[in-house]
């Protein structure tokens, strides 16, 4: 090891009363130190920080995130830093792996770790997630950039060497959630700074995806169709598959589309194109199948959703395809019932199937299953053939098993099933 690792924990709040003392909270037995800069709280988050030890400095607020945290930066004595949000914390079982995760990054020259970060709703339901730079090391250069959605640099443009810790490390985000994120789309402080962040910096086409989805929050769809074409358009050649903001750019750029209801070919050309550039993403295809469902077009969404599956299966879901992965039953649900009406029974059968081996009470499931097996109705498998089938999943000794396949059953036109026998 390199030396003594002191670990400074470290953020910037404003009127976080609500939070203060769970962010100050996880921290306790791994950081050597707890940094506050306020930016002009009017409520108790000074009073209640200084009370639980934390060293409060004060900053006078000019519309720059990064301005903020690199003075905070500068008042942190320690070697390392975490820099979470008020809003933002990790697990205690987390915290207590972090000083090995920083012990591993400095042994081998790193200077950064990856955390995972999720969003949470105002229920606690887990939302979207992104990789993050939270915990780093204090040195020379290393300090952010930028007015809002800042990002951590060094001054000399050379990259930083991290640790990647998203399986391992994760940090649970409440700031968009209720009275707190309507609060922030309310009073326009994002948007505006974004903008002039923009106008000073014309070149920097980075910002544009933030100023597209603050756009879409406000439900300002051409503008934000042209400020995520904006970023689409200076992408590098390469997209790597673990770029979230890039396939979220194609994503919502989409979605802007089929908000203002444009015409299908402009709606098929901006997917295939997606689809070309965004080459392990698997919620592009999710969502132009699901689109195509939607129209009766199931030849078209079948094929659309099998790439999105064909991705899952080959890419994996790490740090993308969040949508996909949290909508694979309804995926399979739409191959299954699209298969059926495109009569590809054994396809239809295929995918039933998948959905009832993981939840063998989905309704859907195996009505689907059940719908395939009666086809047309002029040559349906055999009742016997259904049974001996369908016993490789439902033990029919259980009068739950039986009374869901015999309901169910009858619903997909295989009357009194169990009565045929």
């Amino acid at each position: 090891m390199k030396g003594k690792i002191k670990l400074s924990q470290a953020m910037i709040v404003k009127n976080e009363e609500k939070n203060i003392e769970r962010a100050l909270s996880w921290g306790k037995g791994i950081v050597y130190e707890q940094i506050v800069v306020d930016t002009g709280s009017t409520d108790r988050t000074v009073e209640l920080a200084e009370s639980m030890g934390a060293k409060v400095y004060h900053f006078d607020w000019i519309d720059d995130f990064s301005a903020a945290k690199n003075f905070a930066i500068e008042k942190c004595s320690g070697n390392w830093i975490a820099f979470l949000d008020a809003d933002e914390y990790f697990s205690r079982e987390d915290a207590k792996k972090i000083p090995d995760y920083i012990r591993s990054t400095d042994e081998s020259g790193g200077e950064g770790i990856f955390t995972m970060l999720i969003n949470l709703d105002d229920q606690g339901n887990v939302g979207t997630s992104a990789s993050h730079i939270r915990i780093f090391k204090k040195v020379d250069g290393l300090r952010y950039q930028r007015r809002i959605h800042e990002q951590l640099r060094h001054s000399d443009g050379h990259n930083i060497k991290v640790l990647d810790a998203t399986q391992e490390l994760t940090i649970w985000h409440t700031g968009y959630a209720g009275e707190s994120g309507r609060e922030k789309q309310n009073n326009n402080r994002n948007l505006n700074l974004i903008l002039k962040d923009i106008e000073d910096n014309p070149d920097n086409f980075e910002m544009y995806i933030h100023l597209g989805n603050e756009y879409y929050e406000r439900e300002r769809f051409k503008e934000a169709e042209d400020a995520y074409k904006k970023y689409i358009d200076h992408l590098p050649e390469e997209i790597k598959g673990t770029d979230a903001d890039a396939a979220n750019a194609f994503l919502y750029h989409f979605y802007c589309l089929l908000q203002q209801e444009r015409e299908v070919q402009t709606l098929v050309d901006a997917y295939n194109y997606a689809v070309i550039r965004i080459k392990e993403n698997a919620d592009i295809p999710y969502i132009m199948g699901r689109c195509l469902f939607d129209a009766g077009l199931y030849d078209e969404s079948c094929q659309c959703l099998q790439e999105s599956v064909r991705r899952l299966e080959k890419f994996g879901t790490l740090n993308k395809s969040q949508l996909a992965m949290q909508n694979i039953n309804y995926i399979y649900e739409m191959l299954s019932e699209g298969s059926l009406r495109c009569a590809d029974l054994k396809s239809a059968v295929r995918y039933a199937s998948s959905i009832i081996s993981v939840n063998k009470f989905s309704v859907k499931g195996l009505y689907l299953l059940l719908s395939a097996f009666k086809g047309d109705g002029k040559s349906p498998v055999p009742v016997k053939d259904v049974i001996s089938y369908l016993s490789k999943i439902y033990n029919f000794s259980y009068e739950k098993d039986r009374e869901f396949v015999k309901a169910t059953a009858d619903a997909a036109g295989y009357k009194d099933i169990f009565g045929e026998l």
